[in-house]
């Protein structure tokens, strides 16, 4: 007779539903009250494959769920999520938005530019010639 302590039962359906939403396997083993490591060899013997491989499924299950749900949304009419989406997955910008590269401010030294004391300012893009 083996003394021991007795085998935790893991619910291998909360397991994966963890790993889907992208939970590691040193947050999902405290569920089941072990160690990590004796987590990594439990998901070994039921899956046959190693736990990065294992997790590395789920979270890309879980990752198409997500671009789903976010695709669902903007189709029926979220215009924000369209926006995101459109900048992120189409690689879509404003073309309003500058980088510091493309922004220059030109203060006009002209006596007719000057209003009651006041330089005036204009912005000018890398494009547009710069007066000194």
């Amino acid at each position: 007779m083996v003394m021991g302590r007795p085998e935790k039962p893991i619910d291998w359906k909360k397991v994966d539903q963890l790993l889907i939403a992208g939970c590691s396997g040193t947050e999902i083993a405290p569920h089941f009250d072990m160690h990590y490591n004796t987590f990594y060899n439990k998901v070994q013997e039921q899956y046959k494959m190693g736990f990065s491989e294992y997790s590395a499924l789920k979270k890309e299950q879980g990752d198409s769920l997500l671009k789903a749900k976010q695709f669902e949304k903007a189709m029926s009419g979220d215009n924000s999520m369209l926006i995101w989406l459109g900048k992120n997955r189409l690689k879509q910008k404003d073309n309003h938005e500058f980088t510091d590269r493309e922004l220059h401010v030109h203060y006009s030294t002209d006596s007719a530019a000057h209003k009651d004391g006041q330089i005036q300012a204009k912005t000018i893009s890398e494009k547009d010639s710069i007066r000194t």
